[in-house]
C-alpha cells in the first residue's frame, strides 16, 4: 500500500468515526451499517414529513430531509 493509499484509508476511517481498531472487513461492515442507519433515518423523516396534518415536527422533518438530500449520497 502506498503512502497516498494509506492516507486515504486513514481519512475514510476518521470520516466514518472509526477508532482505527477495526480490521478491513469490519470497517466495510461498519460503513455498511452506517449507510443502512442513514437510509432508515431518511425514510423515517420522509414518512413523518408526509403525514396529513402539518405539525411543527413534520415541518422540521421535511426541512431535515431537504437538507440531507442537498448533501447528496
Amino acid at each position: 500500500m502506498t503512502d497516498q493509499e494509506l492516507k486515504v484509508l486513514t481519512d475514510i476511517r476518521w470520516a466514518l468515526g472509526d477508532n482505527g481498531k477495526r480490521m478491513q472487513t469490519e470497517l466495510v461492515q461498519y460503513a455498511a451499517q452506517l449507510k443502512a442507519r442513514h437510509d432508515t433515518a431518511i425514510e423515517t423523516l420522509r414518512q413523518i414529513a408526509a403525514m396529513p396534518r402539518r405539525t411543527r415536527e413534520q415541518r422540521l422533518a421535511g426541512s431535515c430531509v431537504t437538507l440531507l438530500d442537498s448533501l447528496g449520497d
